[in-house]
């Protein structure tokens, strides 16, 4: 089987495009930096699948199922923490919905593959497309209808890619178009450069199509799948998989630690970008992350977010930062008195409080539980990918797997059928349920 072409955009690019090339993939639409720190040169021509960053830390990997999992296949092997949910529902595919609930101007709408979310006043039965997946499927009623080359709009116009630069490039394309536009607007796509009886036909072939689903719609059932999309695979990378990231790409310029975490982070990317800068015109790249560590420690927040991640993220409130000198961090949540303690079997009561310690590097951290007298009521190691910590939050992969220690001192392993679960259904793959493993029998030993 031939290896798919990829492009690929977002923080993780670099190192990235530098791993797939090495595993002797195709890399597509480089940008020219990419091109100029590789030394190499890429093809224009469309890619089979389209790697883009998310806005959950992560990936989405855009194309056809069977290229998808090869890209799974080939991650897998390389990483230890890495994460992957393939989409039920296509991107860009077009739907015959029907409302199942009306929430004000927010429409739920059942599509087959799943749900999603309209934001418009429509029918109960209608034709909708999904134009972003990124949290959950979002629908829209104004249809587009994607080609190779080209993409049909719905307002009358012809438009181009930004990433054709050439003046007469954009021009001969304006022109083109202008002579095949009709109902639909045209989009050429930054891969229609040098292309005329190609694109010709494919817009041909696209009015056809689109003509026909549009003056049919009424005899779609619903829910139902119209038009094929593309699949979405969403991928999200541990700490210890982002530790793999930076050193690719310090292989191939100044890499500052962390930074594929912290590029990441809002508050702390432009001084990433800054830090890298002057160790490319030749600072101490010691000196310069020693004051990167003090513009982290200034921006770090007086309260903060635990953001604890299993098949989707769970924030588990804010926890006051008590002490912070990197890579050590020490927060404090307060409790309401509701519920029992995990693998503990001891009831919450009023005003208890847990203090957690955490440390950056490590498979675990620690919540250690007291009531209100200050008495220690148990200790609960939480097993995860090495905490990510970020000014306003901590974000985990939990790994399901825990270990408790009662107030003699005893520990012992729980939840250990909940690893054996993930696993066997594929949210946590083998080598990671392993490391999980092994990190708590570490503990009990």
């Amino acid at each position: 089987m031939s290896t798919p072409t990829v492009r690929i955009r977002g923080i993780y690019a670099t190192a990235l495009t530098k791993l797939l090339l090495e595993k002797k993939w195709k890399i597509a639409q480089m940008s020219e930096v990419i091109e100029e720190r590789l030394g190499v040169s890429s093809s224009k021509d469309p890619a089979d699948i389209d790697i883009r960053q998310n806005k959950n830390n992560g990936l989405m990997a855009i194309g056809e199922e069977n290229d998808l999992k090869n890209l799974k296949e080939t991650l897998e092997k390389e990483f230890l923490d890495i994460f992957f949910k393939m989409e039920k529902v296509q991107l860009y595919g077009i739907y015959k919905g029907k409302i199942s609930e009306k929430k004000g101007r927010k429409s739920i709408i059942d599509i087959k593959d799943g749900t999603g979310l309209c934001y418009e006043f429509i029918k109960d039965e209608s034709l909708l497309q999904v134009f972003d997946i990124n949290k959950r499927p979002i629908l829209r009623s104004e249809l587009t209808f994607p080609g190779k080359n080209v993409v049909l709009l719905p307002n009358r116009a012809v438009k181009i890619s930004r990433k054709i630069k050439d003046p007469e490039e954009r021009e001969r394309l304006y022109e083109l178009g202008k002579k095949q536009l009709k109902n639909l607007g045209i989009l050429f796509r930054s891969s229609a450069i040098e292309k005329e009886e190609e694109l010709i036909e494919e817009i041909k072939e696209l009015y056809d199509e689109a003509e026909k689903i549009l003056n049919s719609s009424d005899l779609f059932s619903a829910p139902s799948l119209i038009r094929k999309g593309k699949r979405v695979l969403k991928i999200d990378f541990g700490w210890y998989s982002k530790k793999k990231l930076d050193s690719l790409r310090s292989e191939i310029l100044p890499t500052m630690k962390n930074h594929h975490l912290y590029k990441n982070s809002m508050k702390l990317s432009a001084a990433i970008n800054l830090g890298e800068k002057i160790i490319n015109e030749g600072i101490d790249k010691n000196l310069v992350e020693k004051n990167f560590l003090d513009v982290f420690q200034s921006c770090m927040q007086e309260y903060i977010e635990i953001e604890h991640i299993k098949a989707y993220p769970i924030i588990l409130g804010e926890a006051e930062v008590l002490e912070f000198k990197y890579p050590k961090l020490v927060l404090r949540r307060n409790f309401l008195g509701r519920g029992y303690y995990d693998g503990l079997n001891i009831k919450k009561e009023f005003r208890d409080y847990a203090i957690t310690e955490i440390e950056e590097e490590k498979w675990y951290f620690t919540h250690k539980y007291y009531s209100k007298d200050d008495e220690l009521k148990g200790i609960y190691y939480n097993i995860c990918t090495p905490v990510e910590i970020y000014p306003d939050k901590i974000r985990y992969y939990d790994l399901e797997i825990d270990v408790v220690e009662d107030t003699e001192g005893n520990r012992r392993i729980i939840d250990k059928d909940r690893l054996e679960k993930a696993i066997e259904s594929g949210r946590i793959n083998e080598k990671l349920g392993k490391k999980a493993i092994e990190v708590a029998e570490s503990l009990v030993s």
